[in-house]
């Protein structure tokens, strides 16, 4: 099953306003600002996809998994080449969110994918 080339889900690509198209584990699939890399197909076709989007400079500003295409686990945006922000998600529902800033950070956690408490950690300058 792991030598298999996968016909990427239909619905990616119909989300994308794109046919079919295949996406092989050696060969990533680029699309627009996006690369799409196959991590995992299980023995159920059950897909695990790496996507990252990159700006107009090439630079990467967002890393994540879908797990049949719905966006699992932790994504990680950047900018300048630094983390920005995470996000997790579990099946496609947010779970919590931590922005970075120069001085701490601002966290948020979710329920029923609505944000439900936010915290904010502020470092103290020393002298």
């Amino acid at each position: 099953m792991k030598n298999i080339i996968l016909t990427v889900f239909v619905g990616l690509f119909l989300s994308l306003g794109l046919s079919a198209q295949e996406l092989t584990y050696d060969q990533p699939l680029k699309v627009e600002n996006k690369q799409y890399t196959l991590i995992d197909v299980d023995d159920w076709g059950h897909t695990e996809i790496l996507v990252e989007t990159f700006n107009n400079k090439g630079e990467l500003v967002e890393r994540g998994i879908l797990k049949n295409n719905k966006r699992h686990g932790v994504w990680t945006m950047y900018s300048n080449n630094q983390i920005s922000a995470e996000m997790a998600f579990n099946n496609d529902n947010r779970v919590w969110l931590k922005v970075y800033k120069e001085d701490g950070f601002t966290h948020v956690t979710y329920m029923n994918n609505r944000p439900y408490v936010v915290q904010t950690e502020t470092r103290l300058a020393s002298n």
